[in-house]
């Protein structure tokens, strides 16, 4: 257990020299003491056990690959609960930004429905062709030649519209439009027959 001031303990620890050297013992030490409260924090914060154990991994090496960043007039544990703190935010973030883009393209994958894919359009999609439509959909961020499609579908913009964000002609709009189908479509198909195989 640690005995002297936690400042005064991780300097001597891990030294002057910028703390570079890693000392297990001090680590041990480090750990053993607020080991757990990390892990509650993570606990309180993402409401996932199994999350909380892999950021508090996360924190813990964090916090070994920048313990010569702590400055010794600080406590260790406002420190440690700083790092803490803000990884989980950057976690949930993350998480919430997966969670928008997982509802995007459940929303998006509804608008091609519309008559476009008439294979989708009667909402009679079995499981595995919805799967496939969803995975095609989701490679639309991947490529930007089928941003177009998001345009048109999900935002309901007009060719006119298309046209003058993009800097080009109705009629150039109209064929990336028709390319960007096409290429989706085989995507779909492609995602569709991996999926039944």
């Amino acid at each position: 257990m640690i005995t002297a001031t936690e400042s005064t303990f991780v300097n001597s620890c891990f030294g002057e020299q910028l703390r570079r050297k890693v000392n297990s013992e001090c680590t041990a030490a480090l750990y053993e003491k607020h080991g757990h409260l990390v892990y509650q924090k993570c606990l309180q914060m993402t409401k996932s056990a199994e999350d909380a154990h892999d950021l508090s991994q996360e924190i813990w090496l964090k916090v070994m690959n920048n313990i010569h960043r702590f400055r010794s007039e600080a406590k260790y544990s406002t420190w440690l609960y700083s790092i803490t703190y803000n990884h989980c935010v950057d976690f949930i973030r993350r998480r919430n930004r997966r969670q928008k883009l997982h509802d995007h393209y459940q929303t998006e994958a509804s608008y091609f429905g519309s008559g476009e894919f008439p294979e989708f359009a009667d909402g009679n999609a079995t499981h595995a062709e919805s799967e496939a439509l969803l995975d095609g959909v989701k490679q639309l961020t991947s490529d930007k030649k089928l941003n177009i499609l998001w345009f048109k579908y999900a935002l309901g913009m007009s060719i006119k519209e298309i046209s003058k964000k993009l800097s080009i002609s109705d009629s150039a709009v109209k064929m990336r439009l028709k390319r960007a189908r096409q290429t989706l479509k085989m995507q779909v198909e492609a995602n569709f027959a991996l999926s039944v195989n």
